[in-house]
């Protein structure tokens, strides 16, 4: 899939995630182990969220895209952040995947 695609989905979920009251710290922070599409608090909490988008759920929808190995790369992303932001190590954290399948979008929070 193209950066193009993936930006709009994020941008999608951002805004979505905005008019729930979530503010954005970081959008797409990379690091050698990985990258997290959208980090940002919620209601006291540090949420780290995965953005993934299907055309189709013919081959499973977009929230099973998130493998295991896929789960383990964000976990240890996130502890780069918290490492990197010290002031977030406070915060309460939950790893959330957004999925947008057929244009319909779908918050899974506690995803895992």
């Amino acid at each position: 899939m193209s950066r193009e695609i993936g930006g709009r989905a994020e941008g999608t979920a951002l805004k979505y995630l905005e008019q729930q009251g979530f503010t954005l710290i970081i959008q797409n922070f990379f690091t050698p182990l990985g990258e997290i599409d959208l980090i940002g608090l919620m209601d006291e909490t540090l949420l780290f969220i995965e953005v993934k988008i299907r055309k189709g759920a013919g081959f499973g929808g977009a929230l099973e895209m998130v493998t295991y190995t896929k789960q383990n790369k964000i976990r240890k992303t996130a502890e780069v952040f918290l490492q990197r932001y010290q002031q977030y190590q406070s915060y309460e954290c939950r790893f959330d995947v957004i999925g947008i399948t057929a244009g319909q979008l779908e918050w899974i929070k506690g995803a895992f």
